[in-house]
């Protein structure tokens, strides 16, 4: 066993250096040679085979792992936007005119994260310009990660 052993790390010889497969294939051999490399073809790939599946399974839980963390993530990120977007509206709507406040409160909760909420609000671009200097509107614009210089934001 320990010359089998020996056979398959690669040092295959006897004390003299001869070569211990090409002597037993001389005394025994095609059915030798056969079964040699049969034997030594199928512990080298079940070893390699058996590493291999071993780091394709830890690679594959590292994967899934990574994606349920990514999805929480995302899902309390989207949470914590909606949530931030909606304290702004609701500070742009009580800096708004007295013809708009409180129209925001009248809604659900839910539709102050919907696109049919966007439609229905407009802010001037001098109530932006007034609010926007509020400490309060510039800590949730850093919240959402605006750019800095927020008066020359794009707007429709």
């Amino acid at each position: 066993m320990f010359t089998a052993f020996r056979c398959f790390n690669g040092e295959c010889v006897t004390e003299h250096g001869h070569a211990i497969p090409f002597m037993l294939s001389e005394r025994f051999g095609l059915p030798f040679q056969l079964a040699y490399v049969a034997s030594y073809m199928l512990v080298t790939m079940g070893i390699f085979n058996v590493i291999l599946a071993v780091y394709v399974d830890i690679t594959m839980r590292a994967a899934k792992e990574n994606d349920v963390q990514t999805a929480e993530a995302y899902s309390r990120e989207s949470i914590r936007i909606a949530r931030t977007t909606r304290e702004l509206l609701k500070r742009f709507e009580e800096n708004g005119t007295p013809a708009h406040k409180g129209s925001l409160r009248k809604l659900p909760s839910a539709a102050l994260l919907t696109e049919d909420l966007m439609t229905d609000i407009n802010i001037s671009k001098e109530l932006f310009l007034l609010v926007i200097q509020d400490k309060k509107i510039q800590r949730l614009m850093d919240e959402l990660d605006l750019p800095p210089d927020r008066a020359n934001l794009p707007h429709d």
